[in-house]
């Protein structure tokens, strides 16, 4: 019989040493722009800081709530609709960089696969914690799953965010995988990916310039080569401890965004090597916590989610760390708890106090 407990206290502490840990890096990396856009150092560091306090706010609420309450059919139903209905509008918006991700409020921005991408993590957790034992025996139960998956990564990648998409689809077959889906699935999805893959990117030539310049950022190193080779560039002269906080100089103009996708970039210029690792150590508690988490849930459906959610946190920051690292082609993915974001910020936090609500019940 499952007991309630107090949440797991070092989850929720390794959380607040992130977000403190982000919250100087954002100040740090967002001064200059923020000098050039605003004609002060601090607009974002301030911003930053009213979302993160926010976010905790609906963190320690959705934490304090069953989680057995709080993931139902009907909540479910309504989360999938309003992110169908919002990737769909977002299409029919003035683009922004040639994009069709955020609903804009002066300020403040909406990124609606954000919403998406938690949707379908309690998505997918409610309706294998109903068929856990038939999903290998029902292919046709099955089926309808997939197919709210690919429409809403089909949606998002139109937008075009080819990243948030795999990332999404990760995090699903991740998932499926702990709730025993068999490999033949796999095998068939995993060639269809490909499929998509290869047509996704020789039809289009800014995916096939950064997929070029990811197998030689040199070839073009004004163009989309620019990227990674500044990356390359801030990490490497971070040497083992760093440049000193705000002393960095990638932020000036050569790194894009420093305070979002590339920010792990400026935190190895700045911290260097140890920064660095200490970040990597956080990321690799946080797994540590969530899997455990997971593998005390008193049931299939908090086993499941909190699978999805710490996947989801650790697969963007693997993705994030590893395009500063330039182990893979330029996708704008913020890290979790660290970068500058409104959207994924609130979306992280209320996804942390999903997993610290877990926490609080064991068998």
């Amino acid at each position: 019989m499952a007991k309630k407990l107090a949440q797991d206290r070092l989850l929720f502490s390794i959380i607040l040493v992130m977000l403190s840990f982000g919250a100087v890096m954002v100040f740090s990396s967002s001064a200059v722009l923020s000098m050039d856009l605003y004609g002060n150092s601090y607009t974002f560091g301030v911003k930053h800081l009213l979302i993160v306090g926010m976010s905790l706010v609906l963190m320690i609420l959705v934490s304090n709530r069953d989680y057995r309450k709080l993931i139902n059919k009907s909540t479910i139903t309504v989360l999938l609709l309003t992110s169908l209905g919002l990737l769909v509008l977002v299409l029919f918006l003035s683009p922004v960089n040639n994009t069709y991700r955020w609903f804009r409020f002066g300020m403040f921005s909406f990124q609606p696969s954000e919403l998406a991408k938690i949707s379908l993590v309690l998505f997918i957790g409610y309706f294998l914690s109903k068929h856990y034992d038939r999903i290998n025996h029902s292919p046709l139960k099955v089926m309808p799953v997939f197919f709210i998956v690919l429409v809403i990564s089909g949606l998002i990648i139109i937008e075009p965010d080819v990243g948030t998409a795999l990332t999404i689809l990760f995090i699903v077959i991740t998932m499926f995988f702990v709730a025993g889906l068999s490999l033949r699935y796999y095998i068939a999805g995993g060639i269809g990916l490909i499929g998509v893959l290869y047509y996704l990117v020789v039809n289009s030539d800014y995916r096939t310039g950064r997929v070029l310049a990811y197998i030689d950022p040199w070839a073009d190193p004004l163009g989309y080569g620019f990227q990674p080779i500044q990356s390359m560039i801030a990490i490497g002269s971070g040497g083992l401890f760093g440049a000193g906080l705000a002393k960095g100089t990638q932020k000036y103009f050569y790194l894009p965004t420093p305070h979002t996708d590339f920010i792990y970039s400026v935190i190895g210029e700045e911290l260097g090597f140890i920064g660095s690792m200490v970040l990597l150590i956080l990321f690799g508690a946080l797994l540590w916590r969530g899997l455990r988490i997971a593998k005390r849930a008193p049931d299939q459906l908090g086993k499941i989610v909190a699978i999805g959610i710490t996947v989801m946190f650790v697969a963007q920051a693997f993705i994030n760390v590893s395009v500063a690292t330039t182990l893979l082609p330029t996708k704008g993915i913020p890290l979790p708890f660290i970068s500058f974001g409104g959207t994924a910020m609130i979306f992280n936090l209320i996804a942390a106090g999903i997993l610290l609500n877990i926490s609080r019940y064991t068998t």
